[in-house]
């Protein structure tokens, strides 16, 4: 019985080893299990056992994250296309990131604005040129000008863009009065540019003799021109007879002429005469200075046309009557929206630009008013400013660092650099295109 009993206790105490060594092998098995991301009930699609979580699912071997440079990239943050998160860079100066149109790229997209002027860059003899405020390349030579006696002025784009009157006049020739050019301006580069005289018999005959024009001004929305008209008349009679020239200053349809013709203000006096005819972008009504001296600037006009009045550009004074001062200026340019107008006045023996605010008050005292006047330039002298198409800058000229340049500016008279630079060679007279266009800058 003891062996008996004995044996009992030996074979209990195996079964007992048997059955934990199962229960740890067992457990041992659902670890692995856990360890190789196989859950209990997943590959059936039945929920997985209470109190186990599956692991993230595992990142393929075989992916193979991208880079900035492979995306083209080069500033803020990217997927690198495996989970991960790639930065690419920072932009410097002016440019930003995704400035350029395209998202974390570097860059600027920058307006440019073509503009024409006059230089000497060619020898000794001036010419018309065209060139963009973006590209520092040698310019365009839109005439081919040798005679060192030959003169342009007065630069002005028809609305459009496609033409560009000029004046033209050349000492010692016998011919008195500028001519008038009108210059076809090809898209193409390349493209040759066509070169017109505008004739009197073409803008109509009011005077019954011929004339000159001078300072085409374009209507903004129709072809109706504007212009300064010169001609000669003989002054008294018999041998004391003089022959004096005269200026009118016209409002011309060229399509017809016989019915359009408006004569907006006469001459009476050979010492008067018409500078910085311009139309005023809305339409109905052209601005002009009025001089009688070739120095000292004369009074700003504006011409209404609906009502055949001219009127005095003026500034109010304050008071209890409604008083204005006729405001005088010369090289006048208005902005394309048409509520700024810049110009030129002596200050100290030297040309300054100026700029007003444009105003028109109706009623039976109507009158064009331009008030907050502001002196915007003070080095050297200044000529001749052009707006750009969205008046945010003025172009211009200046000799304030020795030589005659194209310079561009804010019309608070800020952010002025030079466009041209090109010691002892006069750059002058730009006149701007009336349309921009963009770049991207990387």
């Amino acid at each position: 019985m003891k062996f008996i009993s004995k044996n009992l206790k030996n074979f209990g105490l195996i079964l007992a080893l048997v059955i934990s060594a199962s229960a740890c092998g067992k457990t041992g098995a659902v670890n692995q299990e856990q360890e190789t991301g196989t859950v209990f009930g997943e590959e059936n699609g039945q929920e997985a056992e209470p109190g186990i979580v599956a692991p993230p699912a595992p990142v393929a071997d075989n992916c193979i994250p991208t880079t900035c440079d492979t995306q083209g990239k080069n500033c803020g943050e990217i997927s690198d296309g495996c989970g991960g998160t790639l930065r690419c860079g920072e932009c410097s100066g002016d440019l930003t990131c995704g400035g350029s149109g395209t998202d974390n790229v570097c860059g600027q997209i920058v307006t440019c604005y073509r503009y024409a002027f006059v230089s000497e860059r060619n020898g000794d003899v001036q010419n018309v040129f065209q060139a963009d405020t973006c590209n520092q390349q040698a310019p365009r030579r839109l005439t081919q000008n040798s005679n060192p006696r030959t003169r342009f002025d007065h630069l002005a784009f028809k609305p459009d863009g496609s033409r560009l009157g000029v004046d033209q006049s050349t000492s010692g020739d016998n011919q008195p009065f500028p001519l008038a050019l009108l210059l076809d301006i090809p898209a193409d580069p390349a493209g040759s540019v066509a070169i017109d005289e505008v004739l009197s018999d073409e803008l109509g005959s009011f005077f019954g003799d011929d004339f000159f024009p001078e300072n085409l001004g374009f209507e903004p929305n129709g072809e109706r021109v504007a212009f300064a008209a010169n001609f000669q008349r003989l002054n008294g009679l018999g041998p004391n007879a003089e022959l004096v020239n005269l200026q009118n200053l016209v409002l011309s349809d060229p399509a017809n002429s016989s019915s359009a013709l408006r004569i907006l203000v006469s001459g009476d006096g050979e010492r008067i005469r018409f500078r910085s005819v311009t139309w005023h972008p809305l339409g109905g009504k052209v601005l002009f200075e009025q001089r009688e001296s070739s120095i000292a600037a004369g009074d700003i006009k504006v011409h209404l046309i609906d009502s055949n009045r001219t009127v005095f550009l003026g500034r109010e004074i304050p008071g209890n009557l409604p008083l204005i001062e006729p405001i005088k200026g010369s090289q006048l340019a208005v902005t394309a929206a048409g509520n700024r107008l810049a110009f030129i006045k002596l200050v100290d023996g030297n040309s300054q630009i100026f700029t007003c605010n444009l105003a028109s008050n109706p009623g039976a005292l109507a009158r064009e008013t331009c008030g907050g006047i502001r002196q915007i330039t003070s080095e050297g002298n200044n000529f001749l400013p052009s707006w750009t198409p969205d008046g945010e800058f003025l172009l211009f000229s200046s000799d304030r660092d020795g030589d005659r340049e194209i310079y561009q500016m804010k019309p608070d008279g800020s952010e002025v650099r030079a466009l041209t630079e090109n010691s002892g060679i006069l750059d002058q007279a730009p006149a701007v295109h009336p349309q921009s266009f963009t770049v991207t800058r990387n």
